[in-house]
Order: structure tokens, then C-alpha cells, then sequence
């Protein structure tokens, strides 16, 4: 199948993660300590046109190194794209044209531990990275493609290391560029949720607008 319409319900839980009420979405908790969830390896078929853009809200408990969402296993041939954050504690998105080596763009300001939406967006060549709807940074990624690979899709964990410790979700995939209007429109409805959406804790769409 497609990625099409995911919630954290289609979702294998691993470790003891938990749902924790913030700003009326429930966010997952994860304890870094073996907590993400994994939703299989879906068919990346509806990006074949290399464009993307993904968001999430996040509440960090520490600084390092962590994985917020990916296609990505770090062994083999396997590497399809991950948006983390760096040692460094920079915004960071990994693609790769091959499945082996990566494409790493960065920003530039550092990533704090409060609750906060990031968002990246990918066209095939640049990459836009937000906060809060505000640009972080615009950079030229050398890998311009993106190879499919049989990795599963795993919010909080790139495989299954690089574990987010904090709270994360939702999460969004859209195969398409959003504009910085959108990311902004699209930050304000994370933090003030509809009341019908307030039990998802991440979602992945391959629609061209958010749908209700």
C-alpha cells in the first residue's frame, strides 16, 4: 500500500510508550530508552516526483542527538530519508539517491527543549526548514532524487536508535512543497487542534491539503 492516511493506530508501539494531553492533542511520550512507534514499510510511490514536506510538534526533555521521523535504517542499503536533530542540537533532514550514502542538510539555529512544530520541506534539490512557521534556514541538498527502499516508517527513531527522548506528535507527510503560508497555517492548527482530531497523535497524508 501507499503511505495514505496513517494514524498512530495502524502503529506498532514499541517499548512503553504513553499519550500525553498537550494543548488537546495527545502527543506520545517517549522515554529514550527504547519508545517510538513504527508503522511498516509503506511504498513511497506517491513522491516519485521527489517533493515533500514534513511536520511535527515536538517537546524535547534534553539536548543530542535524536530522530524525529523517518524511512531509514542505518545497516545495508536501506537509507530513504529521516528529519532529526544533530549533536550539535541542529534541525537536521538526511535523504539519500541510492539507499547508502546521504544527503545532510542542517539548520543553523539550534533546537531547545520546549514544546515547538518544525517542519522541512524538500522540492528535489532545496530544503526549507521552519520553527514555529518561522524559516530557519534555506539550503541546497546534493542528492536531488530519492530511492525507495523496504524500511519502515518510524516516528521517534531512526531504526531503532537515535531515540527521541520527549514528546512528539503529530506528524505529517504531504507529497508536496508547502508554501511558508501553509506552514504557518498548518503550525497554528497543531497547537489549536479540532475537537474531533484531539485523539491523533501522528498522522501521514499523501493528499495535497489537510484534510478534516
Amino acid at each position: 500500500h501507499a503511505i495514505s492516511a496513517l494514524r498512530l493506530t495502524d502503529a506498532d508501539l514499541q517499548g512503553d510508550p504513553s499519550l500525553n494531553p498537550k494543548s488537546g492533542y495527545k502527543m506520545l511520550a517517549l522515554d529514550g530508552t527504547g519508545d517510538y512507534a513504527s508503522i511498516g514499510s509503506k511504498s513511497w510511490q506517491h513522491f516519485s516526483d521527489h517533493k515533500f514536506t514534513i511536520l511535527a510538534r515536538i517537546n524535547r526533555d534534553a539536548l543530542g542527538a535524536e530522530a524525529i521521523f523517518g524511512k531509514w535504517v542505518e545497516a545495508g542499503n536501506s537509507r530513504v530519508f529521516l528529519l532529526g536533530i544533530d549533536s550539535s542540537n541542529q534541525l537536521e533532514l538526511q535523504v539519500s539517491n541510492d539507499g547508502n550514502a546521504s544527503s545532510s542538510v542542517v539548520s543553523t539555529p539550534t533546537i531547545s527543549t520546549r514544546d515547538q512544530v518544525v517542519a522541512v520541506t524538500y522540492d528535489g534539490g532545496t530544503v526549507k526548514m521552519y520553527r514555529d512557521g518561522a524559516e530557519l534556514a534555506t539550503t541546497n541538498s546534493t542528492d536531488t532524487t530519492i530511492v525507495d527502499k523496504a524500511a519502515a516508517i518510524h516516528i521517534g527513531a531512526a531504526d531503532d536508535a537515535s531515540l527521541m527522548t520527549g514528546d512528539e506528535g503529530p506528524v505529517v507527510l504531504i507529497n508536496k512543497v508547502l508554501t511558508r503560508q501553509e506552514i504557518i497555517q498548518a503550525t497554528q492548527r497543531f497547537n489549536t487542534p479540532p475537537l474531533r482530531d484531539r485523539r491523533t497523535a501522528g498522522v501521514i497524508r499523501n493528499r495535497n491539503r489537510f484534510a478534516q
